[in-house]
Protein backbone atom coordinates (compact mmCIF):
# COMPACT_ATOMS: atom_id res chain seq x y z
CA UNK A 1 0.00 0.00 0.00
CA UNK A 2 2.88 2.51 0.70
CA UNK A 3 4.39 1.75 -2.66
CA UNK A 4 0.66 2.95 -4.34
CA UNK A 5 0.34 -0.74 -5.45
CA UNK A 6 -3.22 -2.22 -5.33
CA UNK A 7 -3.05 -4.95 -2.33
CA UNK A 8 -5.04 -8.81 -2.58
CA UNK A 9 -4.88 -9.95 0.79
CA UNK A 10 -6.51 -13.18 2.84
CA UNK A 11 -8.91 -12.45 5.45
CA UNK A 12 -6.69 -14.35 7.91
CA UNK A 13 -4.96 -13.01 10.78
CA UNK A 14 -4.86 -8.90 11.05
CA UNK A 15 -4.54 -8.66 7.91
CA UNK A 16 -8.37 -7.09 7.42
CA UNK A 17 -7.45 -5.18 9.97
CA UNK A 18 -4.41 -3.35 8.59
CA UNK A 19 -5.80 -3.33 5.00
CA UNK A 20 -9.48 -2.11 5.86
CA UNK A 21 -11.60 -1.24 2.38
CA UNK A 22 -8.14 -0.63 0.71
CA UNK A 23 -7.42 -4.18 -0.47
CA UNK A 24 -9.44 -6.89 -2.26
CA UNK A 25 -9.96 -9.92 0.69
CA UNK A 26 -10.38 -13.39 -0.12
CA UNK A 27 -10.50 -16.44 2.33
CA UNK A 28 -7.56 -18.22 3.77
CA UNK A 29 -6.53 -21.17 1.33
CA UNK A 30 -9.24 -20.50 -1.50
CA UNK A 31 -6.42 -20.74 -4.38
CA UNK A 32 -9.83 -20.06 -6.75
CA UNK A 33 -10.69 -16.95 -4.67
CA UNK A 34 -7.56 -15.69 -5.00
CA UNK A 35 -7.22 -16.58 -8.85
CA UNK A 36 -10.17 -14.70 -9.64
CA UNK A 37 -9.49 -11.75 -7.38
CA UNK A 38 -6.00 -11.18 -9.65
CA UNK A 39 -7.89 -11.68 -12.60
CA UNK A 40 -10.50 -9.65 -11.82
CA UNK A 41 -7.93 -6.77 -10.87
CA UNK A 42 -5.74 -6.82 -13.72
CA UNK A 43 -9.16 -6.35 -16.44
CA UNK A 44 -10.38 -3.33 -14.37
CA UNK A 45 -7.52 -0.62 -15.02
CA UNK A 46 -9.83 2.05 -13.28
CA UNK A 47 -10.02 -0.52 -9.75
CA UNK A 48 -5.98 -0.64 -9.95
CA UNK A 49 -5.87 2.91 -9.40
CA UNK A 50 -8.69 3.67 -6.66
CA UNK A 51 -7.22 0.67 -4.47
CA UNK A 52 -3.47 1.84 -4.96
CA UNK A 53 -4.63 5.31 -4.27
CA UNK A 54 -6.89 4.45 -0.99
CA UNK A 55 -4.20 2.26 0.26
CA UNK A 56 -1.62 4.86 -0.08
CA UNK A 57 -4.23 7.08 2.00
CA UNK A 58 -5.16 4.69 4.20
CA UNK A 59 -0.47 4.29 5.24
CA UNK A 60 -0.69 8.52 5.28
CA UNK A 61 -3.59 7.96 7.76
CA UNK A 62 -2.69 5.35 9.75
CA UNK A 63 0.78 3.40 9.49
CA UNK A 64 3.20 6.74 9.40
CA UNK A 65 5.45 6.78 12.94
CA UNK A 66 3.40 10.30 13.61
CA UNK A 67 0.17 8.71 13.44
CA UNK A 68 1.77 5.42 15.45
CA UNK A 69 3.41 7.92 17.76
CA UNK A 70 0.18 9.80 18.19
CA UNK A 71 -2.06 6.28 19.10
CA UNK A 72 1.17 5.62 21.45
CA UNK A 73 0.66 8.59 23.50
CA UNK A 74 -2.77 8.53 23.80
CA UNK A 75 -2.61 5.19 24.82
CA UNK A 76 -0.55 6.25 27.51
CA UNK A 77 -2.42 9.22 28.38
CA UNK A 78 -5.08 6.84 29.33
CA UNK A 79 -3.23 4.69 31.53
CA UNK A 80 -1.49 7.50 33.49
CA UNK A 81 -4.04 8.44 36.09
CA UNK A 82 -6.18 10.19 34.88
CA UNK A 83 -8.79 11.01 37.80
CA UNK A 84 -11.62 12.50 35.79
CA UNK A 85 -14.60 10.99 33.53
CA UNK A 86 -13.98 14.32 31.09
CA UNK A 87 -17.33 12.93 28.93
CA UNK A 88 -19.18 13.54 32.13
CA UNK A 89 -18.44 17.74 32.48
CA UNK A 90 -20.04 18.34 29.04
CA UNK A 91 -17.25 20.20 27.33
CA UNK A 92 -18.17 22.23 24.50
CA UNK A 93 -16.02 24.36 21.90
CA UNK A 94 -15.34 27.15 23.08
CA UNK A 95 -15.56 26.39 26.66
CA UNK A 96 -12.73 27.89 29.40
CA UNK A 97 -10.97 25.05 31.66
CA UNK A 98 -8.78 25.97 34.17
CA UNK A 99 -6.83 23.37 36.14
CA UNK A 100 -6.27 24.30 39.08
CA UNK A 101 -2.95 22.56 40.57
CA UNK A 102 -2.37 20.72 37.31
CA UNK A 103 1.04 19.41 38.44
CA UNK A 104 2.45 17.97 35.62
CA UNK A 105 -0.24 18.09 33.38
CA UNK A 106 -1.99 14.98 32.67
CA UNK A 107 -5.43 16.35 33.23
CA UNK A 108 -4.29 19.53 31.10
CA UNK A 109 -3.20 17.52 27.84
CA UNK A 110 -6.35 15.86 27.92
CA UNK A 111 -8.49 19.32 28.23
CA UNK A 112 -6.37 21.00 25.38
CA UNK A 113 -7.61 17.28 23.44
CA UNK A 114 -10.86 19.02 23.63
CA UNK A 115 -12.50 21.00 20.35
CA UNK A 116 -11.39 24.74 20.32
CA UNK A 117 -11.58 25.12 23.93
CA UNK A 118 -9.51 27.72 26.26
CA UNK A 119 -7.39 25.81 28.68
CA UNK A 120 -5.18 27.46 31.52
CA UNK A 121 -3.10 25.21 33.67
CA UNK A 122 -2.48 26.76 37.34
CA UNK A 123 -0.01 25.42 39.41
CA UNK A 124 2.39 27.00 42.68
CA UNK A 125 5.08 24.58 41.77
CA UNK A 126 7.26 26.12 38.94
CA UNK A 127 9.06 22.84 38.30
CA UNK A 128 5.57 20.92 37.74
CA UNK A 129 4.68 24.21 35.20
CA UNK A 130 7.55 23.43 33.29
CA UNK A 131 6.88 19.65 33.01
CA UNK A 132 3.52 20.48 31.91
CA UNK A 133 4.73 22.75 28.67
CA UNK A 134 7.44 20.19 27.83
CA UNK A 135 4.24 17.48 27.56
CA UNK A 136 2.22 19.40 26.03
CA UNK A 137 5.08 20.87 23.32
CA UNK A 138 5.51 17.26 22.97
CA UNK A 139 1.87 16.70 21.90
CA UNK A 140 1.69 20.24 19.76
CA UNK A 141 4.85 18.66 17.64
CA UNK A 142 2.26 15.84 16.93
CA UNK A 143 -0.99 18.01 16.16
CA UNK A 144 -2.17 16.14 18.80
CA UNK A 145 -3.72 19.38 20.76
CA UNK A 146 -7.34 20.51 19.56
CA UNK A 147 -8.13 23.90 21.73
CA UNK A 148 -8.06 27.28 20.46
CA UNK A 149 -5.26 28.40 23.12
CA UNK A 150 -3.95 27.52 26.29
CA UNK A 151 -1.49 29.13 28.66
CA UNK A 152 0.43 28.57 31.95
CA UNK A 153 0.80 30.38 34.95
CA UNK A 154 2.18 30.07 38.54
CA UNK A 155 -0.59 30.89 41.00
CA UNK A 156 -1.95 30.33 45.28
CA UNK A 157 -5.06 28.40 44.81
CA UNK A 158 -6.38 30.88 47.72
CA UNK A 159 -5.92 34.17 46.26
CA UNK A 160 -7.12 33.63 42.37
CA UNK A 161 -7.05 36.13 40.03
CA UNK A 162 -10.10 35.53 38.13
CA UNK A 163 -13.61 37.13 37.89
CA UNK A 164 -17.16 34.96 39.16
CA UNK A 165 -18.23 33.02 36.37
CA UNK A 166 -15.14 33.40 33.95
CA UNK A 167 -14.56 29.38 33.35
CA UNK A 168 -17.42 26.93 32.59
CA UNK A 169 -15.16 23.80 33.97
CA UNK A 170 -12.38 23.81 36.86
CA UNK A 171 -10.81 21.01 37.55
CA UNK A 172 -9.06 20.48 41.07
CA UNK A 173 -7.69 16.88 41.64
CA UNK A 174 -5.66 15.84 44.40
CA UNK A 175 -5.55 19.29 45.29
CA UNK A 176 -7.89 20.20 48.21
CA UNK A 177 -6.26 17.77 50.74
CA UNK A 178 -3.03 20.22 50.83
CA UNK A 179 -5.38 23.12 52.03
CA UNK A 180 -5.90 23.57 55.59
CA UNK A 181 -8.90 25.54 55.52
CA UNK A 182 -10.53 23.62 52.60
CA UNK A 183 -14.64 24.98 53.34
CA UNK A 184 -13.00 28.18 53.24
CA UNK A 185 -11.37 27.61 49.65
CA UNK A 186 -14.39 26.14 48.49
CA UNK A 187 -16.51 29.00 49.41
CA UNK A 188 -13.54 31.12 47.00
CA UNK A 189 -13.92 28.92 44.46
CA UNK A 190 -17.67 28.45 44.02
CA UNK A 191 -18.14 31.83 42.49
CA UNK A 192 -15.68 31.80 39.13
CA UNK A 193 -16.66 28.50 38.31
CA UNK A 194 -20.71 27.59 36.21
CA UNK A 195 -21.69 25.47 35.93
CA UNK A 196 -19.33 22.35 36.15
CA UNK A 197 -16.60 22.19 39.23
CA UNK A 198 -15.26 18.86 38.88
CA UNK A 199 -13.77 18.59 42.37
CA UNK A 200 -11.79 15.17 43.55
Amino acid sequence: MACRIPVICTTGGALPEVAGDAAVLVPPGDSKALENAILALIDDPERQEKLAQKGYDRVLTHFTWEATAKKQCRHIGRLSMITIDFNRLGIRPGDRILDMGCGEGRHMIQACQMNQTLCIGADYVHANLTATRDKLAFHQALNDLSCARFDLSCMDVTCLPFRDNWFDVVICSEVLEHIPTMILRYRNWRGFSSPAVYWR
